[in-house]
């Protein structure tokens, strides 16, 4: 209390000892003041707009990106989108649409030149190609090729996976093998598969319901074998059935599914068979029972 006592003290001998005859010039001092915050706000302006445009820069590609997947810089002009746990559909720099399933790679140039539009995929994708005759779309795989003028069409080539298959929705694909010149001609409706570690190119046959269901929100089977919807679970979601009976899997199922998921359809098949649906892991279940 003392000390601050002294204090005050000595600030009150300074203020007595400042000049006594001066006046404030408040309208100098203005002005001086407005210079001062004209020249804070243009410093301020100037550092921050860079910062403002790329944090607004990072949100729309957030937003533009959506939830599932990711899209990288694999080049200074080529990009990659990558599908990870959802269906993605994006729009190419032609204006081409493609729906890419999970687990799926599409790379491609910021813009399309030099006569061709080539993109690269692992995985699957479909495809609904822009018709341009002076630029053919190409679709690269590891071991194939297939080339179009405008489109629609949906390839499977996992790098993974031993088989690539081909349906053509509408128009028609030049289906290219790596050791055949001549390619092989798709026409819509039709489905051609390529077994690579054979190289033995499947005759062709009709698209079938399970073919391009993966992009679809909604699923309707039309008496549809049990052991065909099995087999698709497989194929597009990894999960595993096992049916205890072998009876059950001849039955077939009449259904439209409002979730296009493996627990909406087999819960829709234990309520139609009335059978019982046991899950064993998170990807396995079994199936037990005769169906009514």
């Amino acid at each position: 209390m003392q000390q601050q006592e002294k204090n005050s003290k000595k600030l009150w001998k300074l203020t007595e000892s400042y000049k006594k005859g001066y006046q404030p010039d408040v309208d100098q001092g203005l002005i001086g003041l407005k210079k001062k915050i004209n020249h804070r706000e243009k410093v301020k302006y100037f550092s921050l707009q860079p910062r403002v445009i790329q944090m607004a820069a990072a949100i729309l590609l957030l937003i533009g990106l959506g939830a599932g997947y990711q899209l990288f810089f694999t080049s200074p002009s080529h990009l990659q989108i990558q599908a990870t746990s959802e269906v993605v559909h994006a729009r190419l720099p032609d204006g081409s649409e493609v729906s890419l399933n999970k687990n799926s790679q599409l790379s491609f140039p910021e813009k399309f030149e030099n006569g061709k539009r080539i993109v690269q995929l692992n995985g699957e994708a479909f495809f609904k190609v822009k018709k341009d005759q002076s630029q053919p779309f190409i679709v690269q795989t590891a071991t194939t090729k297939v080339e179009v003028l405008g489109t629609s069409f949906n390839l499977r080539a996992y790098a993974k996976e031993e088989v690539t298959s081909l349906e053509v929705e509408e128009g028609k694909v030049a289906f290219h093998l790596p050791d055949n010149a001549q390619p092989t001609i798709i026409k819509s409706k039709q489905k051609i598969q390529y077994l690579q570690s054979d190289r033995i190119l499947e005759e062709v046959t009709a698209i079938s319901w399970d073919d391009t269901a993966w992009r679809a929100p909604k699923l309707t089977f039309d008496n549809t074998p049990l052991s065909e919807i099995i087999t698709y679970l497989k194929s597009n979601f990894d999960v595993q059935v096992e049916v205890v009976s072998p009876k059950l899997s001849k039955c077939s199922l009449t259904a439209t599914l409002v979730n296009n998921d493996p627990v909406s359809i087999l819960k829709r098949v234990e309520k139609t068979f009335q059978v019982q649906l046991d899950t064993t892991t998170p990807t396995s279940y079994s199936l037990s029972g005769v169906c009514q």
